[in-house]
């Protein structure tokens, strides 16, 4: 099971260009309070009062960029309604600008919350961040990242806009009210804005807290007149209109009917999104048996004919067109391995195309390359692999190859003997490989160099690699245009310190939809994804602190239609140890972090026929099915785990998201607004509790989920109990007085459902205490 964190994520609202770019509300008066440090008198925090973009001095500079560093702003006005805050630039790019932040709130500045994590862009453009309405005397600004590592943080201007309180008080009373509860006059205004208790502190806030508090009594307790005087009077709302309407008819009416008709509408405006974010995530993995027969011979020949075996360090791709998956290559724990195969999905076996490439045409034995599909025009290519060259050696078996192979005609085809003399990278491991079928592009980013040729190459540029055990590290973006057989350089700074700075590993993937590589890599306090605009060259950064802190990104998929990409890391291992593995989800439109789950931890691989989830590992691969939407993981290295350090795993899992939909929620509103319809009738008209039970209820209910069927099958019990017993007269008080307190209880479950500003107030309400 997982729990989604959206709100680690970090996500930035850009206001238009201009003095206008603000958020909602007045601007609000502050003063510097307090701060950590300063470069000097040219750089003092009090120049974030005043925006002059064209002045390089006008800007606050921390002395350096060792934590903590904050700037403590005190509003002028005290306690105000603080709703944004919109940080101005400098007229171009700068080194020191500020990039990642927190923003803490709070009536005292020793006892301030955190409120925001964010991230600025390094450009001239201000950019405005919406808040949460909270109400604080001091706000504090907490830098953690400039774009420039090395130095310190620059702030530029900073403005803050709310209410104050008397601003504040003005728009509660210009609130209109309706006398009645009746259809035809139910409110239509929105509800008072509901403000965090730990901010609810002023007394024209508290007062309204109180008041919405009191309508909620009134109404639970059927006091409907005074609920409308009350109402009235204060010129305060209770909840959303919606949920008035849907209370009205649901609670009061007990029209069952209407009530299923204001949930659909609910789900059609998206009101149930913010509970669908929050919930888990629940994980499917099942294994594959890669059981041999018996009558093949040995287990160990039967093994090697029947599918791959034990291997990690090799590479894997799908292919739509044909549902199956293509692995090749790998390390055995002896000796690199040179087979080709085919796994078929609908028919569930391993197809052997080829138990020696190299005596095909093909490349040799290989582990630590990369592969790619161009699965329109059915071509597969492959690159790099691990050599080991200490020191490095001049030969043929140090250069550089890169291979196609016709999936149509089964045959290998060398594009290029060493693609460091056409202008590409050289013999590189750890590097990422992804295709643009499109266009016929091919994209590599990054790994270690190792030929001879591009070693001296990528050394002669100082400021775009460097030295690590010995081998070259490329912060390098190479295209390959598969119709031309012409390499390009991308050179970009972004990608350079991408490379260079990241704690360990990378993933790559191409967006087909919107054009974009996105790069994926660990950084000591969080994950960084830089997405690529291959058209336009743009950048564009996302930041994730949550969960996979210190991990190797080992590997990235994207699932184009959903615009997700699925990020799997390892622990950070010493001496090839592996703790556990980590499943985490990016979801690109809205720019939010999800941790899905964690598998692994020290298992014996001798059990592993019985676990229900893979052991920990490292040098594993997987590809993505994007029709089933399912992922196939196999092999890797196990690490210290097994007691043989040079075996390798040749286990074959599937790994499945089941996330909760819209759809489900509906029906599960639905199902209960119905059990509630068949309780009343059943105290009622037996002959028409029997029929509804038969044909609306049974509708809704999942007969395959043994739970479901349970309830469904007691509910005839029921009907049985209420039936002999009549315990409750169709015409009593008691029955109405009973029947309502349900619908009410069923309202309260569906007010769950809604977004938290929706809804009536919770808890208890926030009285005046005084010390006796």
């Amino acid at each position: 099971m997982a729990v989604r964190h959206p709100e680690r994520a970090r996500t930035t609202i850009v206001a238009p260009t201009g003095t206008g770019a603000t958020g909602g509300g007045h601007e609000l008066k502050y003063s510097l309070h307090r701060w950590s440090s300063f470069y000097s008198d040219a750089f003092h925090p009090n120049n974030i009062l005043v925006d002059n973009p064209k002045d390089e001095t006008s800007r606050w500079l921390s002395e350096s960029n060792r934590p903590p560093q904050y700037l403590t702003l005190k509003l002028s006005h005290g306690p105000c309604i603080v709703r944004s805050i919109t940080f101005g630039k400098y007229k171009r790019a700068h080194v020191c600008n500020l990039h990642l932040f927190d923003i803490f709130a709070g009536l005292d500045e020793n006892e301030m919350k955190q409120v925001y994590t964010g991230e600025l862009r390094n450009d001239d453009v201000k950019e405005t961040f919406h808040l949460k309405p909270i109400c604080c005397n001091f706000l504090k600004i907490v830098p953690h990242l400039a774009w420039e590592q090395t130095f310190g943080f620059s702030i530029w201007y900073v403005e803050l806009r709310g209410q104050q309180q008397q601003q504040q008080q003005q728009q509660n009373q210009e609130v209109p009210m309706t006398s009645s509860l009746l259809p035809e006059s139910l409110p239509s205004v929105s509800c008072h804005e509901k403000i965090s208790p730990i901010y609810c502190l002023s007394s024209e806030m508290r007062s309204a807290e109180v008041t919405r508090h009191c309508l909620k009594h009134l109404r639970k307790l059927g006091y409907m007149d005074l609920f409308s005087e009350l109402g009235r009077r204060s010129r305060v709302k209770l909840e959303h209109p919606q949920l008035t309407q849907l209370h009205y008819d649901l609670v009061e009416c007990a029209d069952f009917e209407t009530s299923e008709q204001l949930i659909e509408e609910a789900a059609n405006r998206g009101n149930f999104d913010e509970f669908l974010n929050k919930q888990e995530i629940d994980v499917e993995w099942k294994r594959i048996r890669n059981d041999p027969s018996p009558k093949s011979g040995s287990y160990r020949g039967a093994q090697r004919k029947r599918w791959p075996g034990m291997r990690g360090g090799h590479q894997m791709v799908f292919d739509p067109c044909t549902k199956s998956i293509l692995l090749f290559g790998g390390w055995d724990g002896e000796k690199d391995l040179a087979d080709l195969w085919q796994y078929h999905l609908e028919s569930q076996e391993w197809e052997c195309l080829s138990l020696d490439t190299e005596k095909e045409g093909g490349p040799c034995a290989r582990s630590c390359h990369k592969m790619c599909l161009d699965w329109k025009r059915r071509k597969l290519y492959t690159f790099g692999r691990y050599y080991d060259s200490t020191p490095v050696e001049t030969s043929n078996d140090s250069l550089g190859d890169l291979y196609l192979y016709d999936l149509a005609t089964r045959k290998w085809t060398l594009l290029s003997a060493d693609t460091s003399l056409e202008g590409g990278p050289g013999l590189v491991i750890d590097h990422q490989m992804c295709i643009d079928s499109e266009n016929e592009t091919i994209y590599v980013f990054g790994g270690k160099v190792y030929s001879t040729a591009s070693l001296m190459l990528e050394s002669s540029k100082k400021h775009q690699v460097h030295q690590s055990s010995g081998h070259c590290l490329s912060g390098r973006l190479y295209s390959y245009h598969i119709s031309s057989r012409k390499w390009t350089q991308i050179l970009n700074p972004s990608l350079w310190e991408m490379c260079q700075n990241t704690k360990g590993g990378l993933g790559m993937v191409f967006n087909e939809v919107s054009r974009q590589l996105f790069l994926i890599g660990s950084f000591p306090r969080y994950i960084r994804c830089l997405a690529y605009y291959v058209d336009t060259c743009q950048i564009r950064n996302f930041f994730y602190e949550g969960g996979m802190n210190g991990r190797y990104i080992q590997r990235v998929s994207i699932d184009c239609e959903k615009q997700e990409i699925y990020i799997f890391s390892g622990h950070r291992r010493t001496s090839q140890r592996v703790a556990f593995n980590s499943v985490c989800l990016f979801k690109i439109e809205t720019e939010e972090w999800l941790r899905v789950c964690k598998f692994g931890g020290v298992a014996a691989i001798h059990s592993a026929d019985e676990a229900t989830t893979p052991c920990a590992r490292f040098a594993y691969q997987l590809v993505f099915d994007p029709i089933s939407k399912t992922h196939f993981i196999y092999g890797g290295n196990a690490g210290k785990q097994h007691e043989h350090r040079w075996m390798r795993l040749d286990d074959f899992w599937t790994f499945t998201l089941v996330m909760p939909s819209g759809e489900q929620l509906v029906r599960s509103c639905k199902l209960m607004i119905r059990r509630q319809r068949f309780e009343e009738l059943s105290h009622t008209n037996s002959v028409e509790a029997l029929s509804y039970l038969q044909n609306d209820l049974s509708a809704l209910v999942d007969h395959g989920n043994q739970a479901e069927t349970d309830e469904f099958c007691a509910l005839v019990s029921v009907l049985i109990t209420n039936f002999s017993q009549r315990k409750i007269q169709d015409d009593s008080h008691s029955a109405l007085d009973e029947f309502r307190m349900q619908r009410n209880q069923l309202f309260d479950k569906l007010c769950g459902y809604f977004p938290e500003s929706m809804t009536k107030p919770v808890g208890t309400p926030p009285f005046t205490t005084t010390k006796l």
